[in-house]
């Protein structure tokens, strides 16, 4: 019925032929424009070996830690609990954190673990800066070279323009004096 009542034709007519061309062309083109490209998380990584025993037990708590944040979500849009979210939220990650750090004293190794658990999959990446957040930007800054490019306000001919400001972009070293700026 479809194919007997279409409104235009599906004959090799030129106008079909170049809209053919078009369509084939454009052929996953949405898709392809808004996928994000895979993000390198071993740069955050302290590149340390680590046991299968150690890694499954910092997955147990992972999962654990996944289950637990699923319920509490479930259950605070059911009972519109008032509380102050950040407090209690703190409080969560921090005994989560120190059940990581016991099951694993190196914190090197169990930076690892937790970036392999965490950045593998699209679950709770949270978790790994609730972890391990001091670890991951000391790994970040190592890789750098301790080096990060901050703005500076200038009076005028910066690189860019803010809320109508010019600001420069300014390397500056951590770990140093705090006047330590590169120009």
């Amino acid at each position: 019925s479809y194919y007997k009542y279409i409104p235009v034709g599906m004959n090799e007519c030129v106008v079909n032929r170049i809209c053919w061309i078009f369509e084939k062309e454009f052929d996953g083109y949405l898709s392809k424009k808004y996928e994000q490209p895979d993000f390198d998380y071993s740069i955050m990584k302290s590149n340390v070996g680590y046991s299968k025993v150690v890694f499954n037990s910092i997955r147990d708590i992972f999962n654990r830690y996944i289950e637990d944040m699923d319920n509490y979500k479930k259950k605070s849009k059911t009972q519109r609990e008032n509380f102050e979210w950040a407090e209690k939220y703190h409080m969560f990650a921090e005994n989560f954190k120190i059940e990581c750090e016991k099951a694993c004293s190196n914190e090197s190794e169990l930076c690892d673990i937790v970036l392999d658990l965490c950045y593998q999959t699209t679950k709770a990446k949270q978790f790994a800066w609730d972890v391990c957040g001091d670890k991951i930007l000391d790994n970040l800054l190592k890789n750098a070279n301790n080096i990060i490019h901050v703005p500076v306000r200038v009076e005028s001919n910066g690189d860019f323009e803010y809320c109508g400001e010019q600001f420069e972009m300014r390397e500056v070293i951590i770990g140093g004096n705090e006047d330590d700026c590169i120009e």
